[in-house]
């Protein structure tokens, strides 16, 4: 967030103290009119679910871009309870931002874990399987993959939703 209102608001004039009430009006009134325009995988919240049913320690590691605000408001078009998760990355408190390790090291040393007892679940080459980099094991969701530089890539796990479902209610993990 200090990043951001360095960097935005003098390009514009303004000040961060002027404007972000702004910012806040908007997540607040206009940011959850855009639900229409998200189609949320019913299976998330059933994998978010059974992962706290496993007693598996949960984090919306989503790239912190945003304010909280925004992150909750998503998590409620996907029919997800903030509640269910021990950390959600936002900009008012990370340091990093995906694609660097610094990012994932920072969220295990937010919750009190070693890197190698984390899973980072994603469907993002670039941003999520760095998590390796950072001592992670990976679990690719392939149904929406993204990979926007085309790279070869090695996941520990790989497959859908039902499929990590299976694998958390399995005991596999």
């Amino acid at each position: 967030m200090e990043v951001f209102c360095e960097d935005f608001f003098p390009k514009f004039g303004v000040t961060a103290e002027d404007w972000m009430p702004v910012f806040q009006e908007f997540y607040a009134a206009d940011f959850p009119r855009l639900r229409r325009h998200s189609n949320p995988d019913p299976l998330a919240a059933r994998v978010v679910q059974a992962a706290v049913d496993a007693g598996m320690r949960t984090v919306l590691a989503t790239n912190p871009l945003y304010p909280r605000a925004a992150i909750v408001e998503r998590l409620e078009w996907a029919g997800i309870s903030p509640d269910l998760f021990d950390l959600i990355t936002t900009y008012e408190h990370m340091h990093f931002c995906k694609p660097r390790p610094e990012y994932y090291r920072e969220i295990c040393s937010i919750i009190g874990c070693e890197p190698h007892e984390c899973l980072m679940v994603g469907n993002d080459v670039d941003e999520d399987l760095v998590a390796a980099g950072a001592g992670m094991k990976t679990f690719l969701v392939n149904t929406a993959v993204r990979n926007r530089n085309s790279v070869q890539y090695v996941a520990d796990y790989e497959g859908s939703l039902a499929d990590l479902l299976d694998l958390i209610q399995g005991g596999g993990l």
